[in-house]
């Protein structure tokens, strides 16, 4: 008993102390016209923010996630799934992660995630009533998806930044997740530009509340063990589709973000190459949109 009571006072203590930031994600190919394989991803995320002294230094992040993503072939329209090029895929998680920075330059986080693919991701649901409502189109046919299965998945993510001349910088991130729905590993790096030691562009929400702004231009290279949305479960034959899946991927992107005390805003475009020799495209490109608001 007593030490479930010290854990509750641990758990809510969470919430009262520390600075705290809500973030909206928006990634979609709609901007480009396009509406097809990632074709949609919707991430709230509530942070707590622990900095001793306003100082990047020691600063600890702890942050609950919800989050979907969808997953949709060229042929949206097609009922025949043997045409597809990609297949139908939902994914709806809940998260929780924590980033701790052990300097201005570097900072590690972990995150573990629990979520559903199939029917219960409601990407199907979700999808067509904003084609219906909001784009005025069809529905699309999701005549098949990769089924309906409880995912548990965890990453890690270590972040550094070399600064060069004021203001200039290089940035890089190593990352590795394993799981259920999808296992690589992968790299980034990419020159930053901007006012802030931040740069902004990979530590969404996780800067301290003060005016900057930052470009970023760079790329993001992973290689993929397993991934649901191609292959389905990794023990069990349950893919709708026999699809083969490129295991070496690479996204170029670039962006802006402007930070003032209150407010934080993200714009990041990128370019994938292909996750199947089966894709029609041979890039797929979609914008990132964040706005981030401080409490």
């Amino acid at each position: 008993m007593r030490g479930l009571l010290i854990f509750s006072i641990t758990f809510f203590s969470s919430f009262s102390f520390g600075q705290k930031l809500l973030d909206l994600q928006v990634d979609n190919d709609l901007f480009f016209g396009t509406d097809y394989y990632y074709s949609s991803g919707i991430f709230i995320n509530y942070n707590i923010i622990k900095s001793p002294k306003d100082s990047v230094a020691g600063t600890g992040v702890s942050t609950w996630e919800l989050g979907q993503e969808i997953y949709t072939p060229k042929q949206r329209y097609v009922t025949d799934i043997e045409r597809y090029d990609h297949p139908y895929c939902g994914w709806l998680y809940v998260g929780y992660a924590h980033q701790r920075h052990w300097t201005d330059r570097a900072s590690w986080r972990w995150n573990v995630r629990l979520g559903l693919t199939g029917e219960a991701s409601l990407a199907q649901a979700f999808q067509n009533i904003y084609h219906r409502t909001v784009l005025q189109l069809p529905e699309l046919a999701w005549s098949a998806q990769q089924p309906q299965q409880v995912h548990v998945s965890s990453r890690a993510d270590l972040y550094y930044r070399q600064p060069l001349i004021p203001s200039h910088a290089l940035g890089f991130n190593l990352y590795g997740q394993t799981g259920t729905y999808q296992s690589f590993v992968g790299g980034r790096m990419g020159w930053m530009l901007g006012e802030s030691s931040q740069a902004l562009y990979l530590q969404r929400g996780h800067a301290l509340a003060q005016d900057s702004w930052g470009l970023y231009a760079g790329i993001n290279a992973s290689y993929w063990f397993h991934d649901f949305v191609w292959q389905g479960d990794r023990f069990f034959n349950n893919s709708v589709w026999d699809f083969p899946m490129h295991t070496l991927r690479l996204c170029y992107e670039g962006g802006v973000a402007l930070q003032g005390k209150k407010w934080k805003f993200l714009w990041l475009i990128q370019s994938h190459t292909q996750s199947s020799s089966r894709q029609i495209k041979k890039h797929h490109r979609l914008i990132k949109i964040g706005i981030s608001r401080y409490f």
